[in-house]
């Protein structure tokens, strides 16, 4: 598997000097050492090396290669290896593979002692937290296997500075059972625990003699912290004031003392010390700040601050957050929009994961069912939309996703990384500046009469906002049938739709349907709200609308439901940033 994505070398930054403050309010004796303002804290895998070998050149400037001993190797498949460049980068599987490797030649023209080094740039390796050299190795020929070395200098590049026993080595590394290399690597990691606050460089040596090709592949270093910091400072409130809080979780080992520390725009440091707790490995403690800090006189707008947490002097592990001042706090309301069909016969299951978000999230989650080339299609909302599969849908208009996914085998799941649910949880993590509530909603004479308040909790500049109104409908039977794929299958999670449940036919006829998007007023994208140039907290504005119906199709006014949509018209967004629903009155 190749790195998602290449990271150029990066030396993990160190703490150079300590910047010496004195904390000024849990306890004002002690002196704590601190980040430098900007300095970045450590992530959960900070990259420190990093090469795919997905390009010759990057991979040139990273690598340096030796051939010790002087020998010629030959070439089986006359790739160019040669006396003076023995390691080649950029070696593919066969013909068609998008993969590529880092390879050596063990078979020679002449007799003698190989050394073909391939030594990397110079690492820096934090003084904190768990370094870890990752790498995949592999032989060519599974008859004529090649041996690998992996060794550690703390000198220089060159082999003469590499004086220390291998960290890793091997006399046989295994080969696949094809003549490629492609998915038949070997995984290897090696803690660099003990070169910590070191510069490093790292020497991969085969020193095979008539083997045939080593591979090398994704190496990868990287740092994670000993232990984690976790904020629970609410994100948004309409306090005076807010508690800073969180939590520690230990790592690999177990934490007797600590001291956590927060600081604002003020620039104060503020300190809490712990001692004598025996914070077992993977367990918590947590902890809260008794000076509160203050967010009133920054009303409308985001409040930052920076928290750490210090063992011995690895003060690296922390967060920048920041607190909404809000003049209240808005609704939280996502909107899944979800292209589907009766011709559609996976599209039950759709239906099911509209049922398990309903238990899941309630009313947070207003769902929406527009169907495409049936009897319930609205041309211009399912053209709009342009679903690119069905069962498809999108949270907030932000990205297509999907109802579940295949775990392995015949399991599935509604809850993966590219489900609605993720989507769902994403969006209701995010604070929303403005909130839209609909106060009345009624129909007469094919009009749709419609009343809402759209309210700012935080400041905005420049709000371009448009809004527009969906009709849905619930318990609709149509003269259609769905057809269902599930009918072949007895699997559990196809609930109701498989073989031998109630709807565990391949085409159901008299099924209601749910969510039925009727029509959308007075466009997929809404008209314009009229709103001052700078926006301030508290601000609020009546909206009201009339709309002519053209006919739409409502079977029962009783199981109609209306949704207010607020949509981010400035150009190339398109997103829903709010949304409300009532029953029609």
């Amino acid at each position: 598997m190749k790195l998602t994505k290449y990271l150029a070398f990066a030396a993990a930054g160190l703490l150079s000097s300590a910047l010496l403050v004195t904390s000024c309010s849990d306890d004002p004796e002690i002196t704590v050492p601190t980040v430098a303002p900007g300095e970045a804290f450590m992530t959960d895998g900070e990259a420190l090396f990093a090469c795919d070998f997905q390009s010759k050149e990057v991979a040139e400037q990273l690598f340096t290669q030796y051939n010790t001993g002087n020998l010629t190797p030959s070439d089986p498949w006359a790739i160019g290896f040669t006396k003076e460049k023995p390691w080649h980068y950029f070696i593919k599987d066969d013909y068609t593979s998008q993969n590529t490797w880092a390879g050596s030649s063990s078979k020679y023209n002449e007799s003698g002692n190989p050394g073909l080094w391939l030594v990397t740039i110079g690492i820096d390796i934090p003084a904190m937290g768990e370094s870890t050299l990752l790498w995949q190795s592999q032989s060519l020929d599974p008859k004529s296997l090649d041996g690998l070395k992996v060794l550690v200098s703390t000198t220089g590049n060159t082999p003469d500075d590499f004086n220390d026993a291998p960290i890793w080595q091997t006399d046989a590394e295994p080969a696949g059972n094809s003549e490629t290399m492609d998915g038949e690597w070997n995984d290897h990691g090696v803690s660099l625990k003990a070169y910590a606050g070191k510069r490093i460089w790292i020497a991969f040596v085969n020193d095979t003699y008539n083997g045939c090709v080593l591979g090398l592949d994704n190496i990868y270093v990287s740092c994670v912290p000993t232990f984690n910091l976790h904020s629970e400072v609410e994100k948004i409130s309409t306090e005076e004031a807010v508690t800073i809080k969180g939590y520690i979780q230990a790592g690999k080992e177990a934490i007797n003392n600590y001291t956590v520390h927060y600081t604002c725009a003020d620039s104060v440091v503020r300190t809490r010390t712990f001692t004598g707790l025996n914070i077992a490995p993977g367990a918590t403690h947590h902890f809260e700040f008794e000076e509160k800090m203050p967010i009133a006189q920054n009303k409308g707008k985001f409040v930052h601050f920076r928290l750490w947490a210090g063992i011995g002097t690895d003060e690296r592990v922390g967060v920048n957050d920041s607190v909404a001042a809000a003049a209240f706090i808005p609704q939280k309301r996502v909107v899944l929009e979800e292209g589907t069909g009766t011709w559609c016969g996976w599209c039950p299951l759709g239906i099911l994961a509209f049922e398990h978000i309903e238990e899941v999230y309630g009313d947070q989650v207003i769902k929406i069912a527009v169907h495409n080339d049936d009897v319930f299609t609205v041309e211009e909302y399912d053209s709009s939309l342009s679903f690119p599969a069905f069962p498809c849908g999108t949270v907030n208009r932000i990205t297509y996703s999907y109802p579940y996914e295949l775990v392995e085998g015949s399991t599935y799941s509604f809850d993966g990384q590219f489900t609605w649910t993720r989507y769902i949880d994403e969006e209701l993590a995010v604070i929303r500046t403005s909130e839209i509530r609909l106060a009345t909603a009624t129909i007469k004479d094919d009009v749709l009469e419609v009343s809402s308040k759209l309210r700012f909790a935080l400041d905005a500049t420049n709000p371009t906002y448009n809004i527009a109104y969906v009709i849905t409908e619930n318990h609709v039977e149509g003269k259609a049938y769905q057809y269902n794929y599930c009918a072949d299958s007895t699997n559990p999670f196809f609930g109701r739709f498989a073989h031998g449940q109630e709807y565990g036919q391949q085409r159901i006829v008299g099924m209601p349907f749910e969510e039925v998007a009727r029509g959308i007023y007075p466009a997929y994208r809404g008209s314009n709200v009229r709103l001052p140039k700078n926006v301030k907290a508290g601000y609020e504005t009546i909206v009201n609308g009339s709309y002519s119906l053209d006919g739409a199709t409502l079977n029962n006014l009783d199981n109609v439901y209306v949704t207010a949509l607020v949509i981010d018209s400035s150009e190339g967004s398109g997103v829903i940033l709010a949304a409300d629903r009532i029953k029609l009155q």
